[in-house]
């Protein structure tokens, strides 16, 4: 979409004046006749898109509106009418645009597999393209109403066609290559000195050092492979497990928990140990505010009808720094268990002694005889501990820090006090045992007593900082997206060269409509609008990012 009007020169004479105005006029006409052929063959044809702009270009002419009215008055609404009826239907397109690119992108999942011969990076073949463009035509979306070819007039030419495949493959691979630097965790531990000779994540983990208060002192995590995690779990090397990250098959951060377990009795350890637990976390959604998907940049080149520009809006978009940072988060346990008890001792001895019958009063015959005698012992007060204590450390993942094409920002926590655990403690039945018939031992007044207790200390967040703008400003040109919308770019197939600024501005609520109802653009539209409040300094709802 193009702006037009007449152009006159004030110092030309008057006669010269008219007859400027009357050949503006015949080239209006002519023009208004072109573009009227063109809506009535792209509406016959279904390419939409196209009698959308035809129609807009009928309307802001103002000779061929005049003649209109000229030969008929009702003709003089139809180019209105045709705008209504056609921006409907090019809703519907764009609808259908929004939904098949959703549920492709659903249904390929990540083309992003961590392949150490692909040393790491990203990797997004020709095959995986060609196989997207295949699933956005399976469902029913016209590769045309994507709008990256440019001015092409016969779609059936074969060397067209060709050169649009190519154009479509271009542009789908960098808009996918965005998204996926903006959701794709970068595998090495610094991220000043890139790997080269591939593209890669921007985003980064880490993971706050033990003990340290705040996010000052992190160690920078290296990407592994499952299996050698798994390996490391296995055994026991619990310390250099905390240097690294890995990734599972559904695409979830993989990073080590542990569980330290203590038992005591009486002031003796008996038992140490620590288990290590994987941990998957969904990461994305914790980035999902910082991201761009691709639909966003597919929107983008429909609207502006500028594939050129939104491939530097990509460009912009890559130069992101997103950071994970992984405070732990403590858990202690402790149970205590005290019990007093009695022990009763009781010993029952075979006694020998002499006795004489009553008859022998001279006490000449005497004889042996038995009898048991039970001696109690002193009852000895008896007092067991044993306290178990349970330390889980859990990995917590946030966004300290992120810089984005539309802002940047920190954000600081700090550790924070210990919060105790509510004491919980409560008495066992008193048990006493029956007194053994013969020697032995029994206890009574058996009272064990439980005592629960615990704490947690976790990083909380301390402050944040104030959001820098990086969407830019008029006149930024390349250095920002609302610099770049009036920067000229060449049309693919054409000579001419456009701004995309005027289409951004003209279709920037059906822009808003399809961020709005695209569960993955939806971060994006307030950020938009601010773009264009900074681009045309007029409200569009959103006039602070």
């Amino acid at each position: 979409m193009r702006q037009g009007g007449d152009t006159m020169n004030p110092e030309n004479s008057v006669e010269e004046q008219d007859e400027q105005q009357e050949q503006n006029q015949t080239q209006e006409l002519q023009q208004g006749v072109k573009d009227g052929t063109n809506l009535t063959k792209n509406v016959a044809s279904g390419n939409y898109l196209g009698a959308a702009k035809d129609a807009v270009n009928l309307a802001k002419n103002k000779t061929f509106r005049r003649k209109l009215i000229i030969h008929n008055i009702i003709s003089a609404l139809l180019p209105i009418i045709l705008i209504i009826v056609v921006g409907c239907v090019v809703l519907g397109v764009f609808d259908a645009v929004g939904n098949g690119i959703e549920s492709v992108l659903k249904s390929i999942g990540d083309f992003f597999t961590p392949d150490k011969k692909n040393n790491l990076a990203i990797n997004i073949t020709e095959d995986a393209i060609k196989g997207m463009i295949d699933s956005i035509e399976s469902t029913g979306v016209s590769l045309d109403d994507l709008h990256l070819m440019g001015d092409t007039a016969d779609y059936d030419d074969p060397d067209i066609q060709d050169r649009n495949k190519k154009a479509l493959e271009k542009y789908i691979k960098k808009f996918y290559e965005a998204q996926a630097v903006t959701q794709t965790l970068y595998p090495k531990p610094n991220w000043i000195d890139k790997l080269t000779g591939g593209t890669y994540g921007t985003v980064y983990v880490q993971r706050v050092n033990e003990n340290d208060t705040d996010l000052s002192n992190v160690t920078k995590l290296e990407y592994i492979e499952y299996d050698d995690m798994q390996e490391l779990i296995s055994k026991g090397n619990t310390t250099s497990m905390k240097k690294y990250f890995s990734i599972d098959g559904e695409n979830k951060l993989v990073i080590p928990a542990f569980t330290k377990t203590i038992i005591t009795e009486d002031n003796t350890t008996i038992k140490d140990e620590t288990v290590v637990t994987l941990t998957h976390i969904d990461y994305k959604s914790v980035i999902s505010q910082y991201t761009t998907s691709m639909n966003f940049f597919l929107y983008l080149a429909m609207i502006t009808q500028n594939p050129e520009f939104a491939s530097a809006v990509a460009d912009l978009v890559k130069d992101s720094d997103i950071r994970i940072t992984l405070m732990d988060k403590v858990t202690t346990s402790i149970t205590n268990e005290e019990r007093n008890y009695t022990v009763n001792t009781k010993t029952i001895e075979k006694v020998e002694r002499q006795t004489y019958d009553a008859w022998d009063t001279n006490r000449e015959y005497p004889y042996t005889v038995y009898s048991n005698e039970t001696n109690y012992g002193d009852p000895q007060e008896k007092t067991e501990t044993t306290t178990t204590t349970i330390i889980t450390t859990t990995p917590v993942p946030v966004v300290n820090y992120a810089k984005t094409w539309f802002s940047e920002q920190t954000i600081i926590y700090e550790k924070g006090n210990e919060k105790q655990i509510e004491e919980n403690s409560y008495d066992t039945e008193e048990i006493n045992e029956d007194e053994p018939d013969g020697s032995g031992t029994w206890i009574t007044n058996d009272i064990t007593t439980i005592t629960t207790s615990g704490s947690t200390v976790e990083y909380e967040q301390k402050e944040v900082k104030q959001v820098t703008n990086r969407v830019g400003e008029k006149g930024d040109g390349k250095k920002s997206f609302v610099g770049l919308l009036d920067v000229k770019f060449k049309i693919p197939h054409s000579k001419a060269e456009e701004s995309a600024g005027y289409n951004l501005v003209s279709g920037a609520e059906m822009f808003f409509y399809l961020l709005q109802k695209d569960a993955g653009s939806q971060n994006l539209e307030n950020i938009v609008r601010y773009a264009l409040y900074k681009y045309t300094d007029k409200s569009y709802g959103v006039t602070e990012l």
